[in-house]
């Protein structure tokens, strides 16, 4: 049984920009996130 793509793309080109910009601002909220429960005392770093 052969299965066929039936969605089509809306976009043909990929703005390689703007998903490098999210990424970088995803990880700025992270590390931001981090930073506060750290101060909080709430992250607790164990060796492995």
């Amino acid at each position: 049984m052969l299965f066929e793509q039936g969605a089509e793309k809306m976009n043909d080109q990929i703005d390689y920009e703007a998903i490098k910009a999210q990424k970088i601002e995803m990880w700025q909220r992270f590390m931001k996130a981090k930073r506060k429960a750290e101060q909080e005392g709430r992250v607790v770093r164990t060796p492995l």
